[in-house]
């Protein structure tokens, strides 16, 4: 039994940094999951899983939308929200493991609330590489898969795809708008 002048006063703190075994080889790599924020994930699966996530929230809108018109709002509305509550939970984990990956405390999320400081964060967290060690919060992540590879892909180019047309409705938009106050 170890006497109390032993005993390490941060060990026992509840707000002491995660202890990760750093003394692991640079050829392991630490667990993938999206149950919990333990763990890293690096830009590209970040991106991909992000893809995915967001997704699936559209499959579900799409859905509860349907059955809004179809069937009646008691049964789509609660499937949406359900949606919506599943994806904020599994977008805060993977942005947690993200800013893991980069030597951050997941608390620095917090500044995805602040207007314009979360635009340049959210850039940050996607182009800023992450530690290439074993850094406080585990192992690095493993390379990313052939799957997770071709997901990233498709997500930038549904991004800039969804961009232009976004941009041109809106061109024609402002030009159709201005043609019709020169008429008058």
């Amino acid at each position: 039994m170890s006497s109390p002048e032993n005993a390490s006063p941060i060990s026992n703190s509840p707000f002491a940094p995660p202890a990760a075994n750093l003394s692991q080889g640079t050829g392991q790599y630490g667990p993938l999951t999206w149950k919990n924020m333990d763990g890293r994930i690096g830009r590209l699966r970040y991106l991909a899983w992000g893809f995915v996530a967001t997704a699936a929230l559209l499959a579900l809108i799409i859905v509860g939308t349907l059955l809004n018109i179809l069937v009646t709002p008691w049964i789509g509305l609660p499937i949406s929200v359900v949606g919506y509550i599943a994806f904020t939970v599994i977008a805060v984990i993977i942005a947690g493991q993200r800013v893991h990956d980069l030597g951050w405390s997941a608390w620095m999320l917090l500044l995805m609330i602040v207007p314009l400081v979360n635009v340049v964060f959210g850039l940050v967290m996607l182009f800023m590489p992450g530690n290439k060690d074993a850094n406080r919060f585990g192992a690095p992540p493993p390379p990313n898969s052939q799957a997770v590879k071709v997901i990233a892909t498709v997500a930038v180019v549904l991004y800039v795809l969804s961009t232009l047309l976004y941009m041109t409705y809106f061109g024609a938009m402002m030009a159709s708008l201005n043609e019709g106050l020169n008429h008058r």
